[in-house]
């Protein structure tokens, strides 16, 4: 379930619990209907994602700014592993992201 709030210059979808690929289809027609605003998608409670919702949310950022917070280790591991870290701004929580620092970027993992 998503729940979506909007502030001054973000729309700011809330995940409260696993994101699947109707939510992210709502996600896509809310931000549609909108105007170009920059995208934030809160993750904190959210401990998978399917590649196709991923695909969809690639769609989505190389049309709007998006940004992804709080997201899990496992989630944040398959972004890097995928290489949608250079398609996504991803920060560790939804203060960095109106601070507009403390992005994680180009973070490697090894395969074990």
């Amino acid at each position: 379930m998503i729940q979506v709030r909007e502030n001054n210059e973000n729309i700011i979808f809330q995940c409260t619990d696993e994101l699947n690929i109707n939510d992210v289809e709502n996600v896509k027609k809310i931000i549609n209907e909108q105007e170009k605003k920059p995208i934030v998608i809160n993750l904190k409670g959210v401990s998978s994602v399917k590649n196709s919702t991923l695909n969809i949310l690639k769609e989505i950022a190389q049309q709007n700014k998006l940004s992804l917070c709080s997201l899990d280790a496992d989630i944040f591991a398959a972004i890097n592993l995928l290489k949608y870290d250079n398609v996504f701004h991803i920060f560790p929580n939804e203060e960095s992201v109106f601070e507009d620092k403390y992005e994680l970027k180009n973070r490697r993992f090894k395969v074990v």
